[in-house]
C-alpha cells in the first residue's frame, strides 16, 4: 500500500494515507484498527502526545478509513479505489465533502452554529487540531455538542494541560497518549520505504543516525525518504549525511541532534 514518491510531491502527499505507514504507536494503532474492523467506530476521539508523536497523520488516516465507501467487512484499511479513497491526503482533506478539519484559530461562532447540525449526520468527520487554542468562550459550546456527536469528531492536541477541566473531563474516556516513536521503529520504518522506493543505504547505523538527529518526530522521519530521492542518486551515504547534519563526533555514538527543515524547497 505504499505510495510512489516523486521529486514534485507536497509534504501533505507523502503523509502516511494508511495504518500500516504509521511509525510505532502500535498500542494505539491496535484498539483503533480492531474497533474499525469491528464496525465499533468511537464516536469521539482524542489524541494526546508531543509535536512529533503523528496525532495528525493518525486523525487524517482514521478519517479517510471510516468514509472509505468501499472497505471490506472486517477490514480497516482504505480500499484505495473508491471516490473518497483514490486521491491523496492532501486532496482529501482538502475536498471530501463529508469531512471537516480545522485548527483551532479556525473555529469562529458561524462555523459552530453549523457544527451541531454537522455532526448529527452518521455519515460525517470532524477532525479539530491543537485543541488547546480554542477561544474560552466556544469551549462551553463544544462540550455541549461533543454530548450530541452522531458521526464522529477527533480532538488533537500537544498541551493537554492547557484544555479546560469540563472539557477534559468529557473526552478522557477518549483518549489516546501517542508518543513519539521509538528509535527502532524508525529504523523499520526506513527498511521498507527504501525497500518500496527502491533507496539504498549502506549500513543499518546510518539508519539510527537519521533517526536520532530528527529526533524520532513522525512527521520529518516520514518525509527523509524524498529527501533522499531529491538530493541524492537514491543512495544514502555517510557524506551526504555530514552535509544535513555535521560530521559525526566519535563520542556521539551515532546521536546526532542537529536540526534540519523537513519542508525544503527543491
Amino acid at each position: 500500500m505504499a505510495t510512489k514518491i516523486s521529486i514534485g510531491m507536497s509534504a501533505d502527499d507523502i503523509r502516511p494515507a494508511f495504518f500500516d505507514g504509521v511509525i510505532g504507536n502500535a498500542d494505539i494503532v491496535t484498539p483503533l484498527t480492531n474497533s474499525i474492523s469491528s464496525g465499533h467506530i468511537p464516536r469521539v476521539v482524542f489524541f494526546t502526545g508531543a509535536t512529533g508523536a503523528g496525532k495528525t497523520t493518525l486523525a487524517r488516516i482514521l478519517a479517510r478509513s471510516i468514509l472509505c465507501e468501499n472497505r471490506p467487512p472486517g477490514s480497516f484499511e482504505p480500499c484505495d479505489n473508491c471516490d473518497s479513497c483514490h486521491r491523496s491526503i492532501a486532496e482529501f482533506v482538502g475536498n471530501h465533502i463529508d469531512y471537516d478539519e480545522r485548527g483551532a484559530a479556525d473555529i469562529d461562532k458561524d462555523w459552530l452554529d453549523d457544527l451541531k447540525f454537522v455532526v448529527a449526520r452518521p455519515w460525517t468527520v470532524v477532525f479539530i487540531d491543537e485543541l488547546q487554542d480554542i477561544r474560552h468562550e466556544y469551549v462551553k459550546r463544544m462540550r455541549k455538542i461533543v454530548e450530541q456527536v452522531r458521526g464522529v469528531m477527533i480532538f488533537a492536541t500537544t498541551h493537554r494541560d492547557k484544555i479546560e477541566a469540563a472539557f477534559l473531563s468529557r473526552l478522557c474516556s477518549y483518549e489516546y497518549r501517542l508518543r513519539r516513536p521509538k528509535t527502532l521503529e524508525v529504523v523499520d520504518y526506513f527498511k521498507r520505504r527504501f525497500q518500496e522506493w527502491e533507496l539504498t543505504y549502506q549500513n543499518e547505523q546510518q539508519l539510527v543516525r537519521v533517526a536520532n538527529a530528527l529526533r524520532c518526530e513522525m512527521r520529518p522521519c516520514g518525509e527523509f525518504p524524498r529527501k533522499v530521492l531529491a538530493e541524492t542518486n537514491g543512495t544514502l551515504t555517510d557524506g551526504y549525511l555530514d552535509h544535513l547534519f555535521g560530521p559525526e563526533s566519535p563520542s556521539a555514538g551515532g546521536n546526532s541532534t542537529a536540526e534540519w527543515d523537513p519542508n525544503p524547497t527543491y
